[in-house]
């Protein structure tokens, strides 16, 4: 309830016309705040009237005193108070917003009582009663310009949005769900002022009636395609004011599907700026995004049918990736691997039914390489590998090579967690603990694998821990301090702010105001500017050659490289690609040719469960260096009499398995195979060709 001095319950008198102070607007918010319901800073006037963002001279879209502060606007509303006196330290002038609908259980009806006269009708309650009907008495406040704002108790269980002025009737509008209110004891063109003090009753029925109805489009949007309304709906939620670049950008990236032309894509990203952007972005920016996406290769159209589930399942991996990776993978890439696994399972997966320990679950199946996981972890093959098989120990992830060929790399599964989180073992890398614990997680991120932060590379000017602060800032708006350590899992805040805030400061990508922590304003630009930065690595690179007398010989040299973020990456690309061509090449001339893609060892029970659209009871899967051995000996089943050391040298020479394994474990691997039946069945291959 909104606070009034009439009651005893606010700071400042409601009949008095005078200037609230900036003490006054502080202890509101807090008093708000004690109530349960969320503030947010907005822009003030000063003692000229002239808004504080500079006025319409320096923002065309300006209305003054009413637009918010913070990036996300009304999405950025807390009641904690340290976040608020965080903000009214750093803006003590701001005006109070408070968001309306569910979040504060309020519904508003605004009444433009000052649009009266003038040879038209003055609206006045009581015209309204007399053509509409009865309005029952609730708590009333008068707006800066003389209005009135009528307060309602939000419907529980309904879904109820705001509407534009007229939409209901002249001089009126609703704020509901993704709208907000100016809240006294802001002040305008005059204050903000409780006139009425009385509990929230229930809205007229009439308006509830008109709410529910469907509402007319605007002339503008009636002439969208039925392809267009399937791919991005122009009327969604609303694109507040800090995040119209990033999320038109990604809009405009699931729409370039291919199907559309440059002209075709700007006319639909400028329908849904005019709509959904608060407020709309100049029309010259808009078509500077839509040109810089359609240079960029097209994405892969999504499948209508399988998309729905797909994304149910995504969304839950999502919420387990900020809970427990986001928290506890700062010193590995297992949260970037991830976030990468997650990426191509959106583009290429396809929903299926798995069963693990008796119960039926969910999961998301596509087949990728490690070199395809690799670029957008920011991370190498090999890391990839050593960080797919944490996942797999995790319960986050499965394997399944049964398709496996020289042209299509291993199947993965990222399986739908149970109530968003997976049971890690006790010896999990990551470690116990309650997931999330302490964090608040009341905000709905975006999900990690649509986050425009790039994931960093070793060596490069972000670093990959303090990569984890922008993370969460993109996904979750400006923090404190003490929120943004407990979601980065950093215990003691100066940490944070020693490891990963000052450094990310002086690259220009965050930025501090009244204690608060916030993406800077420039920071898609300043990201892409480091990327396009050259910087220096020294890392020490294995250089294997083999001897005459059959020996491998293992040089250890220093390589220096002075290249940019960008020009890694499309080095890497390179690489990447034709390493597979030489793979796909060395398997197609192999000395023997592979009668059947399975292993071995999964040969007997899959022909007992042939394959269909679901998976089963997945049998214990092979380990890894299981798995590399086999790889290597399929296409070279001659091989299979060396001995064990002489393997563990090769996969690591082909880099088939990181590290060099001892003599006990390739003996080990060999019999979770089917040891000596499964090397005489290589060999006899072998010698047939």
């Amino acid at each position: 309830m909104i606070p009034d001095a009439a009651t005893g319950r606010g700071p400042y008198s409601s009949t008095s016309p005078r200037r609230s102070t900036r003490t006054d607007r502080l202890r509101a918010a807090l008093d708000y705040a004690k109530q349960g319901i969320p503030v947010f800073p907005i822009h003030s006037v000063d003692e000229r009237g002239v808004c504080t963002c500079g006025g319409p001279k320096a923002n065309p879209k300006c209305t003054p005193g009413k637009h918010p502060l913070t990036p996300r606007g009304h999405l950025d509303a807390s009641d904690d108070p340290k976040r608020i006196n965080a903000w009214w330290t750093a803006h003590p002038d701001a005006n109070i917003g408070v968001p309306t609908g569910a979040r504060s259980g309020i519904l508003v009806l605004d009444v433009d009582t000052y649009k009266g006269g003038a040879g038209r009708d003055a609206i006045t309650l009581d015209t309204i009663e007399a053509r509409r009907g009865p309005i029952p008495p609730t708590k009333t406040v008068k707006t800066g310009r003389g209005g009135l704002q009528l307060l309602y108790r939000y419907p529980k269980g309904e879904e109820i949005k705001s509407t534009r002025e007229g939409d209901i009737g002249p001089g009126m509008c609703v704020k509901a769900a993704g709208g907000y209110v100016v809240a006294p004891p802001s002040f305008t063109e005059g204050p903000y002022e409780v006139l009425k003090e009385l509990p929230l009753a229930d809205p007229p029925a009439w308006l509830l009636e008109a709410l529910r109805r469907p509402q007319s489009p605007r002339p503008g949007n009636i002439a969208r395609s039925k392809a267009q309304a399937s791919a991005i709906d122009p009327i969604g939620e609303p694109i507040p004011e800090g995040t119209r670049d990033t999320t038109l950008a990604s809009i405009a990236g699931r729409l370039h599907d291919g199907t559309r032309d440059l002209k075709e894509l700007a006319g639909e990203l400028l329908q849904i700026n005019a709509n959904r952007c608060l407020p709309p972005l100049p029309e010259a920016q808009v078509l500077k995004v839509a040109h810089s996406i359609h240079k960029k290769p097209p994405c892969r159209r999504t499948r209508p049918e399988q998309a729905p589930g797909v994304d149910e399942v995504l969304e839950a991996a999502g919420n387990y990736w900020y809970e427990r990776l986001l928290r506890g993978g700062g010193r590995s890439k297992i949260r970037d691997v991830f976030r990468s696994l997650m990426e191509l399972a959106a583009r290429h997966g396809e929903l299926i039914m798995v069963r693990i320990a008796g119960k039926e679950r969910r999961a998301v199946r596509f087949s990728a390489s490690l070199r395809q996981v690799a670029p957008g972890a920011g991370t190498s093959p090999t890391s990839v590998s050593r960080n797919t098989r944490r996942l797999r120990e995790l319960g986050a992830l499965r394997k399944d090579d049964a398709d496996r060929n020289d042209v299509h790399g291993g199947t993965f599964l990222i399986i739908e967690p149970a109530h968003y989180r997976y049971t890690p073992s006790s010896s999990s890398p990551l470690g116990g603990g309650k997931v999330g614990e302490g964090c608040n997680t009341s905000a709905r991120p975006l999900r990690p694998d649509r986050l425009s932060t790039p994931a960093p590379r070793w060596g490069d000017q972000v670093g990959n821990s303090p990569a984890g602060s922008l993370y969460a800032l993109e996904a979750f708006g400006p923090q404190t301090e003490d929120e943004l350590a407990e979601r980065v899992g950093i215990s003691r805040p100066r940490d944070l702010v020693r490891r990963h805030l000052l450094p990310l400061s002086k690259l220009g990508l965050v930025e501090k105001r009244g204690g608060v922590w916030y993406l800077s304003e420039n920071h898609r630009h300043r990201t892409g500017e480091l990327r396009r930065a050259p910087y220096s690595t020294v890392r020490r690179v294995r250089r294997r050659r083999r001897t005459p007398e059959g020996r491998i010989l293992t040089e250890v040299a220093e390589v220096g490289v002075v290249a940019s973020a960008e020009e890694r990456d499309r080095a890497d690309r390179a690489r990447y690609a034709a390493e597979t061509a030489a793979y796909r090449d060395r398997g197609r001339h192999s000395r023997v040719a592979r009668p059947e893609p399975l292993p071995l060892a999964r040969r007997v029970a899959t022909e007992a469960n042939p394959p269909s659209g679901e998976i089963g009871e997945l049998s214990p899967a092979l380990s890894p260096l299981a798995e590399a051995i086999d790889a290597y000996l399929e296409r070279n089943p001659r091989d299979a009499h060396q001995r064990p050391g002489w393997i563990s040298a090769t996969l690591w020479a082909y880099d088939l398995y990181p590290g060099r394994a001892a003599s006990q474990d390739i003996e080990a691997a060999i019999e979770e195979l089917g040891g000596e039946a499964y090397r005489r069945s290589l060999l006899s291959r072998g010698s047939a060709a």
